[in-house]
């Protein structure tokens, strides 16, 4: 196994990876969320010998539980199976950790799958709230992180 690399990617690449792992269920476009069209929205990708083999997206959300924060909201994180459980995951969050710390944003949050709670846990996310589910993708709970690249004076 080559290097892994982790670089910014377009839509086009992400969808295909999410589709794959996150909803083989549902057609291509059920992967694609309100803000990766957004301007501002980053999409991270993981690379092997030129395969995308993870990726991650962001882009400016508010969060509705704490509306004075400028939130961004994760999106679309998803590793291959065949890649789990070698830091691809963590290297895609800390990747994009560093891009926001160079932006406004205050709060990064996201629903998470409760199967992969432990990758945002051990990245530092902290759970806010009870878990719900969201058909047909299964159990979530909401993680939130401050971002610490930002000296937020509240």
């Amino acid at each position: 196994m080559g290097a892994t690399m982790i670089e910014r990617v377009t839509l086009r690449d992400v969808v295909k990876v999410r589709h794959e792992v996150l909803r083989p269920n549902q057609g291509p476009e059920a992967t694609i969320t309100e803000v990766d069209n957004h301007p501002r929205t980053v999409h991270f990708g993981a690379v092997i010998a030129d395969e995308i083999v993870g990726v991650v997206s962001s882009g400016p959300e508010a969060f509705s539980a704490d509306n004075a924060v400028i939130g961004w909201r994760l999106r679309g994180f998803a590793v291959c199976p065949q890649y789990r459980c070698r830091g691809i995951g963590t290297a895609l969050l800390q990747a994009l950790r560093l891009h926001l710390s160079g932006t406004e944003c205050e709060l990064l949050w996201a629903y998470a799958r409760c199967t992969a709670l432990t990758t945002y846990l051990k990245s530092g996310f902290e759970c806010f709230g009870p878990e719900f589910d969201i058909p047909p993708t299964g159990l979530h709970k909401i993680i939130c992180m401050r971002n610490s690249g930002r000296d937020v004076q509240r």
